[in-house]
């Protein structure tokens, strides 16, 4: 009974909701999915006791006793479990995910308090689609939304990572009868990587070839529910080609190398992942408060058409960031 009081008194750190990435890679029990499932993934997700969609995968979120050893003055040390913790939970989910559920994402981050919590659900499918499990955190909110970047040679769907966590967790290990059902997304065939558009202050930078991945995490500590203190979005960088990077170098002269170092170089920009003919954007994010902190060149040496290959790597921090999804 002490174990299962503890799952009820969460224990979180600033750390785990600034380590998404790191928290990922170092877990052992992540899943991933094994085939599809009525044509989409083998992990159904629920959102407030309704069906968003699928999940590509799911990792984490798995409650870890701690292990406190005493030593009494004999040979052999006594050790027990201690508090009981629940880590983050991340779910990898395409442009398909249901618009409640990035609606629930994008309110973790501008709320708090427990109108932003609610009971999170992820089912484990077989091929036939009966359930192999079923997992809940309930009393749960958002704390982390990792975006895949984009590259204009990159042909790799589109996925979001969402970092959750919950208050409480129950496990039913062994499933009985289907699980919901959940439809293939036309959006999740059409987000592709390399169809997207960078523009600065409302001007198209064409010369824009990739941006790195970035996430923005929610700060915050324990108490009654995860009590939000913070927003934090990670810096942008962007490979520009060098023939047409001169706005970025003017930018750079001004904001860093001259004396104009204040709130008045700051700029928007916006980041469209666009449809396989371009004609519609899928998905846009939007960043204000953007300011230059690097720019570092790439040369490609002095042989026959180095100027064409030539980059420019630049380096922004941006204060906020809003992103939609629209239908394809």
């Amino acid at each position: 009974m002490k174990n299962l009081e503890c799952l009820r008194s969460l224990s979180l750190s600033l750390a785990l909701a600034l380590s998404l990435s790191a928290a990922s890679s170092a877990r052992a029990d992540d899943e991933k999915p094994a085939g599809p499932v009525g044509g989409a993934s083998n992990y159904v997700v629920a959102l407030g006791g309704t069906v968003v969609g699928a999940a590509r995968e799911i990792s984490g979120g798995m409650p870890v006793g701690g292990v406190v050893t005493q030593n009494a003055g004999g040979a052999i040390p006594d050790k027990f479990i201690g508090s009981v913790s629940i880590p983050s939970t991340e779910l990898r989910v395409g442009h398909g995910v249901s618009p409640a559920f990035m609606t629930w994402v994008q309110e973790s981050f501008q709320g708090s308090g427990s109108g932003v919590q609610k009971d999170l659900e992820a089912y484990t499918c077989d091929v036939s689609n009966r359930m192999i499990r079923r997992r809940s955190w309930l009393q749960s909110r958002a704390i982390a939304l990792r975006f895949p970047g984009a590259n204009v040679v990159d042909r790799t769907p589109g996925t979001f990572v969402v970092g959750t966590v919950g208050q409480e967790f129950k496990l039913e290990p062994q499933g009985s009868g289907n699980c919901p059902q959940v439809q293939p997304s036309q959006g999740d065939r059409q987000w592709i990587l390399s169809n997207f558009r960078v523009d600065l202050n409302g001007a198209t930078q064409r010369g824009v070839v990739a941006m790195d991945p970035f996430e923005v995490t929610l700060s915050g500590s324990a108490g009654s529910g995860f009590q939000a203190s913070g927003v934090n979005i990670s810096n942008l960088k962007l490979t520009v080609s060098a023939r047409e990077a001169r706005e970025f170098e003017k930018w750079y002269e001004q904001a860093i190398l001259g004396e104009q170092q204040n709130e008045s170089q700051e700029r928007t920009l916006s980041l469209a992942y666009l449809n396989p003919n371009l004609s519609k954007e899928l998905v846009r994010v939007e960043f204000d408060g953007v300011g230059i902190v690097g720019l570092e060149y790439e040369d490609a040496g002095a042989g026959p058409g180095a100027e064409r290959t030539a980059k420019v790597i630049v380096t922004l921090y941006a204060e906020t960031l809003n992103f939609k999804i629209n239908q394809p």
